[in-house]
């Protein structure tokens, strides 16, 4: 069976640029999503639509803004910090309201160790106070939060630490306790003759102001040849310094990705996804574990065509998301 995708479909000619001039550069992602599933679920909306924009102060100084107009001017979805590179190895400053380092960046922001579906929610949890946080680890493009980060690239590895509000599933930019999140990321990338691995970890401590917050990582990768695969494993404890007489003191929780993507031909890449979350690990047959595979087409530069279907197992009389069968079709312009 041929594939009917011919290369000569990219465009000619002048190269498109997001430069404005040698101070400024813009760009934007905007993700258009079908989907259809088993619930009766069938629709299409606007998975996402940000507008970026740049402005290099200095030679080591840059000012970043990231706009979200899924909803019209959503004015609590923004991206916005200043970019200092003065730090030896390398390094940098960060000041401002970001998405903190940690694990991997991933475009899917339903992914078990990202957002998490949202009917996840309180899913088999006997801790309500905790449901928000069954969905998944977070740090997705909807988890930001405001500090300072500072980072370095010493040779083949990178390292990020920040000290930040700990707001960040909140709409809220001010803190409302003297307690502090902090965030750390490492990594390190081999390079091998015929591959390229990196291994890597993160951690995540959020001491509010009726818990406290406890997330573990890791995080690996390889590359051979044609082949690339991901994947990340988190570790989430939720401790309720408030508890009240017949209440849980806190939720264990579990969450991993396994990715593996193969470049069929210049343009086509077919993807496997393999993913579990164990959203209390005190509670039984709670936990989901969901199989994807799919296609990403790129026909044209700066645009992608996603078709990707979805399996979740589990105990649905437990979990509402468990024997769920989904098929999706996403749409994607960026620059």
């Amino acid at each position: 069976m041929s594939i009917p995708y011919k290369p000569s479909l990219r465009t000619t000619g002048k190269r498109f640029t997001p430069k404005i001039n040698e101070f400024f550069t813009f760009g934007t992602d905007l993700r258009v999503m079908a989907f259809d599933d088993d619930r009766g679920t069938t629709s299409v909306f606007p998975m996402q639509a940000d507008f970026y924009f740049s402005a290099r102060l200095t030679d080591k100084v840059t000012l970043y803004h990231d706009q979200g107009f899924r909803r019209g001017l959503d004015l609590n979805n923004f991206e916005t910090f200043a970019l200092a590179q003065v730090l030896p190895f390398d390094g940098y400053v960060k000041v401002g309201k970001f998405v903190p380092a940690f694990g991997l960046k991933l475009d899917n922001h339903t992914a078990f160790i990202r957002g998490g579906n949202s009917s996840t929610a309180g899913a088999g949890s006997r801790a309500p106070d905790f449901a928000s946080f069954t969905n998944g680890t977070g740090f997705s493009q909807q988890d930001k939060d405001e500090g300072v980060e500072v980072g370095f690239y010493p040779r083949n590895a990178s390292i990020q630490i920040a000290v930040l509000n700990g707001g960040r599933d909140s709409t809220n930019d001010f803190d409302t306790n003297t307690s502090k999140a902090f965030a750390s990321r490492a990594d390190y990338i081999f390079d091998f003759d015929v591959a390229r691995a990196t291994i890597g970890g993160s951690f995540y401590q959020n001491d509010g102001s009726s818990s406290l917050e406890t997330i573990y990582a890791t995080h690996f990768g390889a590359n051979w040849s044609k082949f690339t695969y991901l994947g990340e494993v988190d570790w989430e404890t939720l401790d309720d310094e408030m508890a009240r007489e017949g209440v849980r003191r806190g939720v264990r929780r579990t969450a991993s990705y396994h990715e593996l993507n193969y470049l069929a031909v210049r343009g086509i890449d077919l993807k496997m996804i393999y993913e579990f979350i164990d959203p209390d690990r005190e509670i039984n047959d709670d936990s989901l574990t969901r199989i994807s595979g799919g296609v990403e087409f790129f026909p044209l530069p700066h645009q992608e065509i996603r078709l990707e279907y979805r399996h979740t197992l589990g105990n649905r009389d437990v979990n509402p998301d468990a024997n769920l069968n989904e098929v999706i079709m996403m749409y994607h312009v960026f620059f």
